[in-house]
């Protein structure tokens, strides 16, 4: 059922964590559901440092959030809208029918992110 690139993935996620005081965090799917995603950024200047992720999910879930933070490490934060759930999947390839909900979850958790990131932008820059 599962593809032997998507099995090793499983098997051996990358980037799995959290990051205290994270730049950002963001989130999609429903905690009580199926699946579950949580990201984690650390930024410094305009770049992506690290990235880490929690998720509950099959292994197409948990293989697409390591590739999608291996991505986002030392990326500029300003092309983290250019990244999408369509870009992850084009990594591994094909989801089978039935998965194609994973790609409205990782957009929907990259725009939680840039979300979380403005707000707390917003937040640090009215307290100075």
């Amino acid at each position: 059922m599962y593809s032997e690139k998507i099995m090793q993935i499983f098997a051996h996620p990358k980037n799995v964590g959290i990051i205290k005081n994270a730049e950002s965090v963001g989130e999609a799917g429903d905690v009580n559901g199926t699946d579950y995603l949580k990201i984690f950024l650390r930024v410094e200047g305009d770049e992506i440092i690290d990235a880490k992720f929690k998720a509950f999910g099959n292994p197409y879930t948990i293989a697409c959030m390591s590739i999608l933070t291996g991505m986002l490490k030392g990326q500029d934060l300003s092309r983290l809208s250019e990244i999408s759930g369509e870009t992850v999947v084009n990594y591994i390839g094909e989801l089978p029918e039935g998965q194609q909900y994973i790609v409205a979850l990782i957009d929907d958790l990259i725009s939680s992110c840039i979300k979380d990131y403005i707000k707390k932008q917003k937040k640090l820059n009215n307290e100075e």
